[in-house]
């Protein structure tokens, strides 16, 4: 027996919400990382000594895009010289080796290094956190659409509001109980 078409709207937005409430999840968890790591960060200036790059194909056809993760070495606070790749890979990361680039470090843990720039430190959480922020959103005007469309439909032909057409002709049967006497119309002139 197959579900009801309202349950099947019903099972799909709530899968969708809940589809926008994970990437929302993602977004704010690594948003408040972010947010964690700012806190106790430093800045300085460091050195690209090397770029992985990783291919990633699209899909079925052939082509493929690069995404690069350099490794920076550079001095913490203490004048120890530290290396360290960064938190995430980009494309727009394709830096020589040898260039100059300012970073952020985590004090406590120098390994902990991010590029200093608005995109490498909140980008990612905040990208994912407005696409759940819409899916949700979109999740839920689904369902109120789709609950009213179901609320304006006519009820199906085969339950009975009411008589029939058939059954509003006159009934001309007679029974054998003697008829109510009604109070006499009195016309004043």
């Amino acid at each position: 027996m197959t579900k009801p078409p309202k349950r099947k709207t019903r099972i799909i937005a709530v899968l969708v919400i809940l589809l926008g409430l994970i990437f929302a999840s993602v977004g704010g968890g690594v948003t408040y990382f972010s947010y964690a790591f700012s806190l106790t960060a430093v800045a300085t200036s460091g050195v690209v000594t090397d770029v992985e790059v990783n291919w990633s194909s699209n899909g079925s056809n052939s082509s493929s895009s690069p995404t690069y993760k350099p490794t920076i070495s550079f001095l913490d606070n203490s004048g120890v010289k530290q290396r360290a790749q960064t938190f995430l890979s980009s494309s727009s990361y394709n830096y020589p080796i040898g260039t100059k680039l300012r970073i952020l470090y985590n004090s406590e843990n120098p390994s902990s290094m991010r590029i200093d720039s608005w995109f490498a430190l909140w980008g990612f959480g905040l990208i994912f956190l407005i696409i759940g922020v819409f899916i949700m959103l979109g999740g839920l005007i689904f369902l109120l659409v789709a609950s009213r469309a179901k609320a304006e439909q006519p009820p199906p032909e085969n339950i009975s509001n009411g008589p029939s057409p058939a059954q509003k002709k006159a009934d001309y049967s007679y029974s054998s109980e003697t008829p109510k006497k009604r109070a006499p119309t009195i016309r004043r002139r």
